[in-house]
């Protein structure tokens, strides 16, 4: 009797761990590859942000990607976080999305961009000693999570918009440096010629000293020719 009644429960167990070991649904993760047009051969790698694992794919000739989630070793769950990072050379891209079997395989299109390219420029174009500066950021790559500014004189700057002064005359070589979330970095050199107002006013004061003995020189030499047109009449 006992062992009729056990058997029941041993079936139940069995089941069970059956039903368990059935391998996890299929969901799709799909989608197209862009950067002036679609990009073919391009790396796909698909993260699950609960388990940690990943499953990669590469781009077709058209663009064309997709991967099934029920292919990773712990399968996964509604709700999980996904996201897809694709790279193809020194271009890069992302996308998020969160698993929803309500809708069936999901759509997720990655765009990607170049690294950054570091540039900007200043006013004025001549600046002088103790006379503020005024940097501006010109750089139009997105995602950019990192800025500084060094002035070659022992000072930087985090701001996008700096302004700076100089203490002392001669020439600084101000870098900009840019990083984007992809850890990508550029940088932009310019030379500064920082004057002195008193070294300035001296050129202008010597110039205008040659210009006085050019007039008088102009003015002798016609007097002589006046004197010699004079003479030759009589």
């Amino acid at each position: 009797m006992k062992r009729t009644t056990l058997l029941p429960f041993f079936l139940i167990i069995f089941l069970s761990s059956f039903s368990y070991s059935q391998p996890p649904l299929p969901h799709i993760i799909w989608g197209y590859v862009y950067y002036d047009g679609v990009v073919s051969n391009a790396n796909v790698t698909v993260l699950n942000e609960r388990t940690g694992e990943k499953l990669y794919a590469i781009t077709s000739a058209d663009g064309y990607y997709s991967i099934s989630l029920g292919d990773m070793p712990s399968g996964w769950k509604n709700g999980d976080g996904i996201k897809i990072v694709v790279e193809k050379d020194d271009l890069i891209g992302e996308a998020f999305l969160n698993v929803d079997d309500s809708v069936g395989n999901q759509q997720a299109d990655v765009f990607l961009t170049p690294p950054p390219s570091a540039d900007f420029y200043y006013e004025p174009e001549n600046p002088h000693v103790n006379e503020e500066i005024n940097f501006f950021y010109n750089s139009s790559s997105p995602y950019i999570v990192f800025i500084q500014w060094n002035f070659d004189d022992g000072n930087i700057s985090n701001e996008k918009n700096p302004s700076h002064v100089y203490k002392k005359e001669g020439n600084y070589s101000v870098t900009l440096k840019i990083k984007d979330k992809y850890g990508r970095e550029d940088s932009k050199v310019r030379l500064l010629n920082i004057l002195n107002y008193e070294n300035v006013e001296n050129e202008e004061t010597q110039g205008k000293d040659y210009s006085k003995y050019v007039i008088l020189l102009v003015i002798f030499l016609i007097a002589v020719s006046i004197l010699f047109i004079w003479k030759s009449l009589k």
